[in-house]
């Protein structure tokens, strides 16, 4: 299969792009950064230069392409406007073009207060940081036909290797052997190791049922409080909590989201047969310290 996929130097999207490579897909991936590519181009990704306001490209390289994943996002304050454009351009491109994967995410579904939602529940409260995206998600998968498929996946808090959410982590360690939350930490997370999530944007192509949403987190979800311990032991060190008031000051809405407490379920993924490598953050603590600090 020929797919398009945009972000893929991102951290997610490195995952999918390899995923899709060693499966024997042919790849092509939106760069603007030729040397940042260059690890995945020796793999065999084809780029693509542009960025996500060249909706002409975007729709281009979609049409060229049997199915398109969109995994790129901008942080500005025009993020909503250029991601909605981006994913039209390419919904929209004739051509080949088969299938589209549009990437949301669970904070659409804002706190769930103590409720376990799947893929079967609406998202009605999302957090400020993505009101647009419920919209947007519906528009793209009432777009779904006979000729074409549309999904849209929503990842949990994604961890392995240095990057992502836990980044923060990494760094405050680094810098004061802390780890520091957000926060009171008895929020939850519902988590997926980037690994399992690659895999899970494979099988949503190859096997998912189009106009339909899937979740990428694992089973259950994980008390923040619980993931700082386990890690700052790995790591001898100690938690300190940051007051989210004051984290609000410097970090913005982006830490307001970091305290939602969240039980997002997979039960459409699993249908698929998607089966996680990495079923339980909490107890592979130590290795995903170990990973993330890794020279």
């Amino acid at each position: 299969m020929k797919i398009f996929v945009t972000g893929a130097t991102g951290y997610i999207g490195e995952a999918v792009v390899r995923k899709l490579l060693a499966s024997g897909h042919e790849v092509s991936g939106l760069v603007r950064d030729a040397a940042k590519a260059e690890p995945l181009v020796k793999l065999g990704m084809k780029p693509v230069t542009g960025a996500l306001d060249q909706t002409e490209v975007l729709a281009q390289a979609a049409a060229r392409s049997d199915a398109a994943i969109h995994l790129a996002s901008e942080a500005s304050a025009d993020s909503a406007k250029l991601d909605a454009a981006a994913a039209r351009a390419m919904l929209n491109a004739g051509g080949t073009l088969k299938a589209f994967v549009y990437t949301s995410g669970i904070w659409v579904f804002g706190g769930t207060g103590g409720l376990a939602l799947d893929e079967h529940a609406q998202p009605t409260t999302p957090h400020p940081l993505v009101t647009s995206r419920p919209a947007l998600e519906k528009e793209i998968l009432i777009a779904n036909s006979g000729s074409r498929k549309t999904f849209v996946i929503r990842p949990g808090i994604v961890y392995g290797g240095k990057k992502g959410i836990l980044a923060a982590w990494w760094k405050s360690l680094a810098q004061h052997q802390v780890v520091s939350v957000i926060g009171d930490g008895e929020n939850h997370w519902p988590m997926v190791h980037v690994e399992d999530l690659a895999a899970l944007y494979e099988l949503v192509l190859e096997k998912g049922k189009g106009g339909n949403a899937y979740h990428g987190t694992l089973d259950r979800p994980v008390k923040v409080n619980a993931l700082a311990q386990a890690v700052a032991d790995a790591a001898s060190a100690k938690v300190a909590h940051w007051p989210k008031e004051e984290a609000m000051k410097v970090m913005g809405l982006f830490a307001d989201a970091l305290t939602l407490d969240q039980d997002l379920r997979s039960t459409a993924s699993k249908t698929l047969g998607w089966k996680l490598s990495h079923p339980d953050a909490l107890a592979e603590a130590k290795r995903i310290y170990d990973e993330a600090t890794a020279s």
